[in-house]
């Protein structure tokens, strides 16, 4: 019997924007005490791949860890990975910025460890045909995909124990199959255990099992770092790994590639793993999906064959799922766009020769910054926090808005301007009021509702604001005081420890008390008719609000000699106008002859984010100084301002407001489940300007100033 050649991939990745506690954390739990161990074994070889955010970490901090790496690369003992530098899904992103990222990998790893990828690591393993294309303008040759993409297009599972050819307009790639019962045996099974279905693999005849997966399962995930370090899995997996090399090898992808014929030519449609897909479907679907996956699931070898072609949403459907991340993503197609345009200007000679040089910096840094903001992480929710964690989102939204402050630079001084524009790339024109400073986009068809609040040079957008809406894993939050759920249904056996998709678990007790949701999308300057007598906690669930005054599609009218736009209710009556006085500052001015029904009020709301919910430096503050957690829920009764205050990035956001109305506060929180369970997510502040009943022509007047700290009591 001739051993089965065990392929291991090993993918280390953390976000940009994350806490460098995390890093330093994964870097002591995981990623370090995994190299020190395999640098132990020097006949277990294996390909591992560090996207960007973490090479650029340890480069800083940890500069010894890539010396190892880079040791081991040298005895042949390790291959180094490629992939998108900043973990972008390449084909949701511009192609010039895919292929330059790709080869952004390229390049630091040839610099780093002296060899240049030939294989490399597809972000969350979404596959769509064009990615051949990208890989080949990047030199590649190969990638690793699941299993579960070779299954839906028709392939026996039997013969998947090699790579395959795949071609997009005749530039091939070779894709790798990841087996997923080694992805759930690894390391949550027991190493002997592990041995024996290798050994029964090799028994049939099986040239090659193929493993790849997050390295965090190895150290960082729940349970992993006892079971696996402290108790020592992966040094008993090592060592029997080398007792057993006539019935097991290990080896690299690319010595596979280099070696081995391919098992045949194949086309694969566009997906991820089961879970991934799983996640993409809206939440009635999602259920639906899960429901009938565990029913042919317990049906054993019965549902295999309905199993195999089970397929879920591709990633795309997070852009439409989550609004918020279509924002996020659209706009970093805007600020590619404007990369690529000076980048021609550029070569075309619209520069002078003198200042070609520093404008080149420019660009290259801009370049650098964009790519940082395509990292894929907070753009979806699946297991992960992803896009419910406000921080991650930041950070993207950040590096954008650096991107394009720096692309600003490029011109002189522009004077505050209002233009109609396609943000969301949906033929639907939304207003947006731009100065050096900020641009904000006003939605007309949503009532002229604000859901961007940007400012360049503090990149942030203070209206970075998560909706409450309800999640397929929802109905299990009341339930979650279970420590573990679910069992290996292979054999009857249990794994050692369960997989992170077995868990049910709630980080604190009552989060189902939360889970309430919105009816429309978190906004501001949205306005509402509100119940005269309305509680705060009313408020709060928006009981009998009328959202249909909300989001009355307007009539828009452009101002001629100033920065801005009428908005006119489609029945009349109503204008709201929005005016870029200022770099800083945006006015609204409401005019309203209609009385309102008996028993109601006007109101507008406004939902904003300084990121943190309780911060001695990240207040809001109320006349008379009234300082308060942006947490807190309060009820004023007569509010002519609040001033927003962020005392690490020095400024502060004042709204203005005249007449002045009650303003009740309280904090948007999710429930959204991460790998250590369901947590409480803190989105940002709700702020609901209720406005008393006026003359028959009631004007209101609402004036944000986004300046530095200082310049308002």
């Amino acid at each position: 019997m001739p051993p089965i050649t065990l392929l291991i991939g090993i993918h280390n990745h953390q976000p940009v924007g994350n806490f460098d506690d995390v890093f330093e954390m994964a870097f002591r739990k995981c990623y370090q005490p995994v190299l020190d161990t395999l640098a132990e074994y020097p006949p277990v070889r294996f390909s591992i791949h560090h996207s960007g955010p973490l090479l650029d970490w340890m480069e800083q901090r940890q500069p010894r860890y890539l010396d190892l790496l880079a040791e081991l690369v040298k005895r042949g003992q390790a291959e180094i990975l490629g992939g998108g530098y900043y973990e972008p899904i390449l084909t949701a992103i511009p192609r010039r910025d895919a292929i330059q990222q790709l080869e952004m990998m390229n390049s630091a790893c040839e610099r780093r460890f002296g060899v240049r990828p030939r294989g490399f690591w597809l972000a969350e393993r979404v596959w769509d045909p064009a990615v051949p294309e990208l890989a080949a303008a990047a030199g590649l040759t190969y990638t690793i995909l699941d299993d579960t993409h070779f299954i839906a297009s028709g392939l026996d599972p039997a013969r998947l124990d090699g790579h395959y050819i795949t071609d997009k307009a005749g530039s091939p790639l070779a894709v790798f199959p990841i087996s997923k019962n080694l992805r759930y045996r690894i390391p949550f099974w027991r190493a002997g255990e592990v041995m024996d279905y290798l050994a029964a693999e090799a028994e049939r005849g099986v040239p090659a099992a193929i493993y790849a997966d997050d390295g965090e399962k190895f150290g960082l995930w729940p349970d992993t770092f006892e079971w696996v370090q402290e108790k020592g899995w992966l040094r008993q997996f090592c060592e029997a790994l080398c007792r057993n090399t006539d019935t097991v090898r290990t080896g690299s992808f690319g010595d596979w590639f280099a070696s081995h014929a391919p098992r045949g030519r194949a086309y694969l449609p566009t997906a991820s793993y089961m879970e991934m897909m799983e996640w993409a479907l809206p939440t009635p679907a999602a259920r639906a999906f899960a429901t009938r996956r565990h029913e042919l699931e317990e049906l054993g070898e019965a549902g295999e064959t309905d199993l195999r072609f089970m397929r879920g949403g591709v990633w795309e459907n997070f852009l439409a799922r989550y609004p918020e991340s279509n924002r996020i993503h659209k706009l970093m197609v805007l600020v590619s766009e404007k990369l690529d345009d000076a980048e021609r200007n550029l070569k075309s000679g619209v520069w002078r020769p003198d200042g070609a040089q520093n404008t080149t910096r420019i660009l290259d840094e801009a370049r650098a910054h964009l790519f940082r903001g395509q990292c894929n992480c907070a753009y979806w929710h699946g297991m992960f926090g992803g896009l419910y964690l406000v921080h991650l989102r930041h950070a993207l939204i950040h590096h954008i808005l650096r991107a394009w402050e720096l692309l600003d630079s490029l011109h002189s001084s522009q004077q505050p301007r209002c233009y109609p524009i396609d943000l969301r790339r949906d033929f639907q024109q939304q207003i947006a009021l731009e100065s050096d400073r900020l641009f904000i986009a006003a939605d007309p068809a949503d009532g002229g509702a604000v859901h961007d609040i940007l400012h360049k040079h503090w990149r942030h957008n203070l209206a970075n604001v998560l909706t409450r809406r309800e999640e397929a894993y929802h109905h299990l939050v009341a339930s979650a005081v279970v420590t573990d759920r679910g069992k290996a249904r292979r054999n009857g056996e249990d794994p050692a420890i369960a997989t992170i998709h077995e868990r049910v678990r709630a980080r604190e007790a009552g989060l189902e008390n939360l889970l309430t949701y919105d009816p429309v999308m978190r906004a501001s300057f949205r306005d509402w008719l509100v119940p005269e007598k309305s509680s705060p906690a009313a408020l709060e669930r928006y009981e009998g609000l009328d959202a249909g005054h909300a989001s009355a599609k307007m009539e828009v009218r452009w101002l001629h000699g100033e920065a801005g736009a009428i908005l006119t209710h489609p029945e009349g009556g109503f204008t709201k106008t929005f005016v870029l006085s200022d770099p800083g500052r945006l006015q609204a001015r409401y005019e309203d002859s209609r009385s309102p029904p008996d028993g109601f009020l006007r109101a507008v709301e406004f939902n904003l984010t300084l990121l943190s919910s309780a911060d001695p430096r990240r207040q809001m503050i109320l006349p008379g100084d009234s300082r308060h957690d942006m947490n807190q829920r309060l009820d004023t009764p007569a509010a002519p301002f609040v001033l927003l205050r962020d005392e690490y990035e020095g400024y502060q956001a004042r709204l203005s407001f005249d007449p002045p109305p009650r303003l009740v506060v309280y904090p948007i929180e999710t429930v959204a489940q991460s790998e250590d369970g369901f947590e409480r997510s803190y989105q940002g502040a709700c702020l609901m300007a209720i406005f008393p009943a006026g003359p028959s022509v009631h004007t209101r007047l609402i004036t944000l100033d986004i300046e530095p700290l200082g310049q308002h009591p």
